[in-house]
């Protein structure tokens, strides 16, 4: 028995060891191709005689905060043009020298430095960058050809998948750590990134200087590129870092280094999960797809004639089955591709064809409203509602004024919502909510679906009445 014991821990020691030993013969082979990245900026600050090195600051929502964090705010924020020195990382993608990063770590940038592993400088010029992918594509010259690395599928790596992040933490090039990958697909939800939700998380330890570096699957390809990390109170690395998918990098990447722009595709629908609630409400059985809670106005889904609470199933033939997959596959698409679009629609499928605009930023405000006649259904319904003043008004519908906080509504409604539709209909006064909501009590409904207008966009949601 002793013996058999002392065998299984030789060969696990073995294992280890041997598995150690590729992990190192791994690292070996594509950290040459890794590089840090400086560039240099003017920022306001006290003395121009110094120079500091400074990570930038650009806080995400829900405290999404990016690896560079500035350093000295005092000299940030005094008044005087002085130099700083933002540090990041990237990989080499060619031997003649075409490098991926985040756009973050060269904005603004007026002259960029690339280090290699082996500490040569080379001076890089921005062949194209992307802010909403936020990747950037920069080139450096050398007279012979340089190492590089090759990307892997992201679609193929899974959850538990052993990774290795290489970079540039706090100005340490070369650095290596490692992990596995932790979730996909994930919606960090960051300001600027409205191209990339669909984020690979990884326990790797990444820090501030990691932007733009690689995430290596064991194979050495790059499956992901480090651009975030969920930091409370700006503690630091805690495990959670996420990563551009090199599938969406991909076809980003090939277009910038060509020195071409990036131009992205519009749909014009604003677009939610289809939870089990709703399904009910709608009388759905089979829960897949996303629905429709708003259509800008002669936007192409507008044209194609899709409408509020319809069921998106299919875009251009590949089933749809998150909100965050149809805008990376909207916003990828090609601006003038006709796009087949598969729907469902009161219980029938229907097929329709769109003609994907160039998406155009732009920047929806409030309306202002004042308080009038009450509606007498905030019992049933856990909130009460009030009529809208005509004026400065470019949505029709009743204001929420006042939430039951120990209601159902209150996890979904807020004072301030425009209600501007129940159970599909409109509701453009506190009287054509009352008759809404007297309708659903004598069909005895559970509950009222409800088509919110917050913060300049559209929502679906699902309120239980009380008493029932």
């Amino acid at each position: 028995m002793k013996n058999k014991i002392l065998s299984i821990l030789v060969y696990f020691l073995v294992s280890l060891s041997l598995h150690a030993l590729e992990r190192a013969d791994l690292i070996e082979k594509v950290i040459p191709a890794v590089v840090s990245i400086s560039s240099e900026q003017i920022i306001k600050s006290e003395n121009n005689d110094r120079t500091i090195k400074i990570f930038p600051r650009d806080d995400f929502f829900d405290d999404f905060r990016r690896f560079f964090d500035q350093f000295d705010k005092f000299f940030m924020d005094d008044k005087t043009p002085r130099h700083a020195i933002f540090l990041g990382s990237g990989f080499i993608v060619d031997q003649g020298g075409i490098i991926v990063t985040n756009y973050h770590v060269i904005q603004n940038a007026k002259e960029i430095t690339v280090t290699m592993n082996d500490t040569t400088d080379f001076k890089a010029e921005v062949l194209g960058y992307d802010a909403h992918a936020d990747l950037a594509v920069l080139k450096i010259n050398a007279d012979k050809p340089l190492p590089y690395v090759d990307f892997g599928d992201s679609d193929k790596v899974r959850v538990g998948d052993s990774v290795i992040a290489v970079g540039n933490p706090f100005g340490l090039g070369g650095s290596v750590s490692a992990g596995i990958i932790s979730a996909k697909f994930r919606n960090a939800n960051i300001p600027g990134n409205a191209n990339v939700n669909e984020f690979i998380q990884t326990d790797a330890a990444i820090n501030m200087g990691n932007s733009g570096g690689p995430l290596f699957n064991l194979n050495g390809q790059v499956v992901g590129i480090n651009t975030a990390i969920y930091s409370p109170n700006a503690k630091g690395n805690i495990g959670i870092g996420f990563a551009i998918p090199s599938n969406s990098a991909i076809p980003v990447v090939d277009v910038l280094k060509r020195g071409e722009e990036l131009k992205h595709g519009f749909l014009g629908v604003t677009i939610q999960p289809l939870t089990r609630e709703m399904a009910e409400t709608l009388g759905i059985k089979n829960i897949k797809g996303v629905i429709v809670s708003d259509i800008v106005k002669d936007s192409p889904a507008d044209k194609a004639g899709i409408k509020l609470y319809d069921i998106l199933l299919e875009f251009n033939g590949k089933e749809v089955s998150r909100t965050t997959q149809l805008v990376q596959m909207v916003l990828m698409t090609e601006p003038k591709s006709k796009v087949k679009i598969k729907l469902l629609r009161k219980g029938k499928e229907i097929n329709v064809e769109a003609i994907i605009k160039e998406r155009v930023d732009h920047r929806d405000y409030g309306n202002d409203y004042k308080k009038e006649d009450k509606s007498n259904t905030g019992y049933i319904t856990g909130f009460t509602v009030s009529d809208l003043s005509r004026e400065n008004i470019t949505k029709k519908g009743v204001v929420v004024v006042d939430v039951d906080y120990n209601s159902h509504a209150a996890s979904h409604v807020r004072k301030g919502d425009i209600i501007m539709q129940v159970n599909g209909a409109d509701t453009t006064s506190t009287k054509d909510f009352n008759k809404q909501i007297d309708i659903a009590i004598k069909k005895n409904d559970t509950s009222i679906l409800l088509l919110i207008y917050r913060n300049g966009h559209q929502s679906l949601t699902v309120v239980k009445l009380r008493g029932k």
